[in-house]
């Protein structure tokens, strides 16, 4: 979870995000669309996220600030709001699904997709062969 959200590690809340988030199991899906598959998986995060969300909690800077510093009096209940508004994750382009590919699931998972979806993984190995091009690059 901490590769996933890193971007949020250094924030005070952290801890009660990920504690909120692992504790029930998770369930990870790759949907395939044919067109516009990340633009229709970001629709449908809204809809139902929407859908889903108990209350909007209007911050203020001055919250923000409690938050940061732990000392907000509905800190863990904020954290718990904050968590249910992010419940459902989808990527923003090709190459942060692979990457959260690599984070969440198994080799052995990623290598059962050559039977059951072949396409899918070329396009996996693609991107990896790129990347690791990329790394090349970037070490000389």
């Amino acid at each position: 979870m901490a590769s996933i959200y890193s971007e949020k590690l250094d924030e005070n809340y952290y801890p009660l995000l990920e504690k909120f988030l692992t504790e029930e199991p998770s369930i990870y899906l790759l949907l395939k669309s044919e067109a516009n598959a990340i633009r229709k998986s970001q629709d449908l995060k809204d809809k139902i996220r929407a859908k889903f969300k108990v209350k909007k909690f209007e911050i203020s800077e001055k919250d923000l600030e409690l938050l940061r510093d732990g000392r907000h009096p509905r800190q863990k209940e904020i954290t718990k709001e904050m968590a249910l508004e992010n419940l459902i994750h989808v990527a923003n382009n090709f190459e942060e699904i692979c990457e959260n590919i690599r984070k969440i699931f198994s080799e052995v998972e990623i290598e059962e997709l050559r039977g059951r979806e072949p396409q899918l993984y070329q396009l996996f190995l693609e991107y990896y062969r790129e990347l690791e091009k990329h790394k090349e690059i970037m070490i000389k």
